[in-house]
């Protein structure tokens, strides 16, 4: 039961992720903290914006990503995805056009889901995949309303969320 008195940067957790190195990684409305198993450390400068925070973190070719609603207009270095190589953030090709809620890696490639359409300037709908260099669309569907989850069972990808209707179908 930690909380800001024990070094987060804020109460509110929302993703925690574990590295290889055996880190534990908190991601709050606040910005990213690092335990060690004794100590946080926040990193980086804070997330910027008035209702800026992290949702959803994942670790992809060795580096954190994080994602969540944040903007560059704001001074963070993405829109909604960003990635932490140790001492730096940085830009995931152009990022989402708006909120993100789950990241996950399959077969080499980050699956991200949200409540956005366009993701590095791709029409994706809210399910998009980066390759590490580009943005692509996961299916042609259409998938109203926000996803909130993805994971993959038997080379199948299963999404969770509030949907109204795929395909035009409720």
């Amino acid at each position: 039961n930690f909380t800001a008195d024990d070094g987060l940067s804020q109460n509110s957790i929302y993703t925690i992720a574990r590295t290889a190195e055996g880190f534990m990684w908190f991601g709050t409305n606040d910005g990213l903290n690092r335990f060690d198993g004794i100590n946080f450390q926040i990193l980086g400068h804070r997330i910027y914006g008035s209702i800026a925070g992290i949702h959803a973190m994942t670790i992809y070719n060795g580096d954190l990503y994080v994602g969540g609603y944040f903007l560059s207009s704001a001074g963070n270095e993405g829109n909604h995805i960003m990635r932490w190589d140790g001492t730096t953030w940085y830009d995931v090709g152009g990022g989402t056009d708006n909120e993100i809620f789950t990241l996950n890696v399959y077969n080499d490639e980050l699956y991200v889901g949200g409540v956005f359409e366009y993701a590095g300037g791709v029409h994706t709908g809210n399910l998009a995949k980066w390759d590490g260099a580009n943005w692509s669309q996961v299916t042609p569907s259409i998938i109203s309303s926000v996803i909130y989850d993805i994971q993959f069972y038997n080379d199948e990808i299963y999404i969770g969320g509030a949907f109204r209707y795929v395909d035009s179908i409720p």
